[in-house]
């Protein structure tokens, strides 16, 4: 029986992926008051993923030893469809920030991360850099809490 290789399966479903977010982001419409297509960063994006499992796929071949792919965990996948479902569903109701604390938290937990201070310190930062990242950086509006 031949071993499937986590690596080929990755870089594999890194190119779909990728590959599938090029075509989603072809359609994307163009606002007038920006220099750049809406598709310019879905596209570096999905280039970048693209890439990444490329790479992936090429380790795979070099490799000699193979490493077997994992049991499928669905518990774990319905999990965190919940929670991203949960996630979208507030996001209106008590703005980005909080709601993407919240989704890391429960994302980290699902995952196996129990230190709590890891489970605040990176919830807070990641959801505080990324709303620098998009508000300044990429002028783009993300929800706010409605009070």
């Amino acid at each position: 029986m031949k071993t499937v290789d986590q690596d080929m399966v990755s870089g594999i479903g890194l190119i779909v992926l990728g590959i599938a977010g090029l075509i989603g982001a072809s359609g994307l419409e163009n606002l007038v008051v920006a220099d750049l297509s809406a598709a310019f960063f879905p596209n570096i994006l999905f280039g970048i993923l693209i890439f990444c499992g490329i790479c992936l796929l090429y380790q795979s071949k070099k490799r000699i030893e193979k490493v077997k792919l994992p049991a499928f965990n669905y518990v774990r996948l319905g999990a965190m469809l919940a929670v991203l479902s949960i996630y979208v569903y507030i996001m209106d109701y008590i703005g980005f920030l909080i709601a993407t604390v919240l989704f890391l938290v429960a994302a980290m937990y699902i995952f196996g991360e129990r230190r709590k201070l890891i489970l605040a310190g990176v919830s807070i930062a990641a959801s505080v850099i990324v709303y620098f990242l998009f508000t300044e950086a990429f002028m783009i509006v993300l929800p706010v809490l409605n009070i």
